[in-house]
């Protein structure tokens, strides 16, 4: 992130997490993991791939899938 941003990012950063919290199943918020770091085991990653990922979208976010997945 360039410099610049920083201000910026950690101004609007707190807001950001919250709209994402609201849009994420709740079965993802409640295992105490970091929303945000936490790598996703198998199962979590064909959810978020399948249909949370869609959930995101819909709210307006932007998700970069990879490729293969259709």
């Amino acid at each position: 992130m360039p410099v610049a941003w920083s201000e910026a990012v950690r101004s609007r950063s707190a807001s950001w997490l919250e709209r994402l919290r609201a849009c994420l199943p709740p079965e993802r918020l409640t295992r105490g993991d970091d929303v945000l770091g936490a790598p996703l085991d198998d199962g979590a990653a064909w959810q978020f791939l399948h249909a949370d990922s869609r959930q995101l979208l819909e709210a307006g976010w932007q998700v970069l899938l990879p490729a293969w997945w259709e």
